[in-house]
């Protein structure tokens, strides 16, 4: 399994609450003007790109090249002001039915974009987007249907029925919101995070491999 990496790099973004640049495949459908920083998750297209544009944004992907399963996710700014983290599983990502017994780890890399010291003044919006990537050990229990990491930067702490995987991760002592996918030899998911003084965001996905 080959992943595509994230970039590193560390970029400031300005923007100013209200501007009117083109959102090209449509605005952001979360937040009001009036707020500072929020994420969701959002369809991906098979190529891995959304049909949401944000301005001065920053994303990547993180996908397994011999099934092209994986995840999407960028940070940046709607037409408000407001500063986004978006994330989704890529459009045809799919896994095997996992058995109803036993257990397993699955082994991979987890990759997001964070957009942190989030702020605005007299209208104006600026933040930072970092890059991050990381191996992630999860310890999947078919069972009982749930999915936890063993160590690492990034808690995981899902369950599932059938393949449909939902629950938990926590970054950065920051609590985020998950999905994704749990088959017999292979686990994606996507999630996405804001603080709760809304100073940072995070998106992001993983995936793991029995």
């Amino acid at each position: 399994m080959g992943f595509i990496r994230v970039l590193p790099a560390i970029v400031s973004g300005v923007l100013l609450a209200g501007c009117n640049a083109s959102s090209g495949g449509g605005d952001v459908d979360v937040p009001l003007a009036t707020d500072i920083a929020g994420s969701s998750f959002a369809d991906v297209n098979a190529d891995g790109t959304f049909n949401i544009i944000l301005n001065e944004s920053r994303g990547s992907k993180l996908y397994d090249k011999t099934n092209g399963n994986g995840v999407s996710f960028m940070v940046g700014a709607n037409n408000n002001g407001g500063v986004r983290a978006l994330s989704g599983l890529i459009d045809g990502t799919n896994v095997a039915t996992p058995p109803t017994a036993g257990s397993a780890t699955m082994s991979g890399a987890y990759a997001l974009m964070r957009a942190t010291r989030i702020e605005r003044e007299n209208g104006l919006t600026t933040w930072t987007s970092v890059g991050d990537i990381d191996s992630l050990d999860l310890i999947v229990d078919f069972a009982k249907g749930t999915v936890k990491n063993d160590g690492g930067n990034l808690g995981v702490d899902g369950t599932f029925s059938g393949k449909g995987l939902t629950g938990t991760v926590l970054y950065r002592g920051v609590t985020g919101d998950l999905t994704g996918l749990v088959g017999e030899n292979q686990t994606v998911g996507a999630f996405h995070g804001t603080s709760d003084n809304e100073s940072q965001v995070y998106g992001g996905g993983f995936i793991a491999d029995r």
